[in-house]
């Protein structure tokens, strides 16, 4: 669906498509890495702003690096289906672990977020979680039950 956007790397349009997802940010993931140590720099923004006289030379000729962003959406389905000791999950924990510093943003949606699926070492490596509560549209039969407590029916209603 979103493979025609010019500025989309990837994308998985389902579970099995994920692994191969996952994979390709460790790759970049383990690439950046051996850029940052190559320039003696830790982080990213250190790295796009190189503050060193020795990190400065050895990035002369590198084009800094974008800012990417990595969105999970169902998470909790998709580890569910690849399995919690998938190839899938395992990147997904090192990517949560330790993207962030590479410049790889990652979100995890879900509608469900159970603990173990999301679990500790996920959730504690998550610099932000932000959770919203939408209702459902009452149903026929809990309008029934809100106005048979109210002592009127559904019937009077319209």
């Amino acid at each position: 669906a979103f493979r025609h956007l010019p500025h989309v790397v990837a994308s998985a349009s389902d579970a099995e498509d994920a692994d191969g997802v996952t994979a390709w940010l460790i790759a970049e993931m383990e690439r950046r890495q051996a850029l940052f140590m190559a320039c003696g720099v830790d982080t990213f923004k250190k790295y796009n702003h190189v503050e060193t006289p020795h990190a400065a030379s050895l990035h002369a000729d590198v084009d800094p690096l974008p800012l990417l962003i990595a969105i999970v959406d169902e998470f909790a389905d998709v580890a569910i289906l690849r399995g919690l000791r998938s190839e899938f999950y395992r990147d997904l924990q090192r990517l949560v672990a330790k993207a962030a510093s590479f410049g790889i943003v990652l979100v995890l949606a879900t509608q469900n977020p159970k603990a173990e699926v999301v679990n500790t070492l996920i959730r504690d490596n998550c610099a932000t979680r932000i959770a919203f509560k939408c209702e459902s549209p009452p149903s026929a039969e809990r309008s029934d039950h809100r106005a048979a407590r109210r002592g009127t029916s559904t019937a009077h209603q319209r």
